[in-house]
């Protein structure tokens, strides 16, 4: 059920300049399998806490049924509690809990990134239509004043 993460982060957010056409194509691909993955480990992340909760459960009504198989002499919360955080399994699953966990915050980490690479790209996008205008405009210039030259 677990998904291992296969690409590099970052190479998915580095931004090649002189290529942008091609990462203004590739973006929405990029967000479209993040969000996919996301949407998996987010999936893992709530079954395994489920999981955990029903272990935790089944195990405290065991503890209090049997007390004595637990090494407790006196049931109380806190030996029930005690003897849940005790057991190989519950250790487990709170183990793979929490590295679940750890997946779903990298990769909404990894969604934020690419949020930021879509606006720096759409600045890169942008600077360069503002120079593309500022040198024809230099060029209009230039021109005119070479027009005006040869008419004199």
């Amino acid at each position: 059920m677990e998904t291992k993460m296969t690409f590099n982060l970052e190479d998915e957010i580095k931004i090649d300049v002189n290529n942008l056409n091609e990462e203004l194509i590739k973006q929405p691909s990029l967000i479209a399998y993040a969000s996919s993955v996301y949407s998996t480990a987010r999936r893992q992340h709530q079954q395994l806490k489920l999981d955990l909760e029903v272990y935790q459960a089944k195990l405290g009504t065991d503890i209090r049924r049997n007390p004595a198989d637990y090494g407790i002499a006196k049931i109380t919360e806190s030996a029930i509690t005690n003897g849940i955080k005790e057991d190989k399994m519950w250790e487990e699953l709170s183990s793979r809990l929490l590295d679940a966990e750890q997946d779903v915050n990298v990769i909404s980490g990894l969604l934020q990134a690419l949020q930021h690479r879509k606006d720096s790209l759409f600045n890169l996008c942008s600077n360069l239509r503002a120079e593309a205008a500022g040198e024809l405009r230099l060029k209009s210039i230039e021109q005119l004043k070479l027009e005006a030259d040869e008419n004199k």
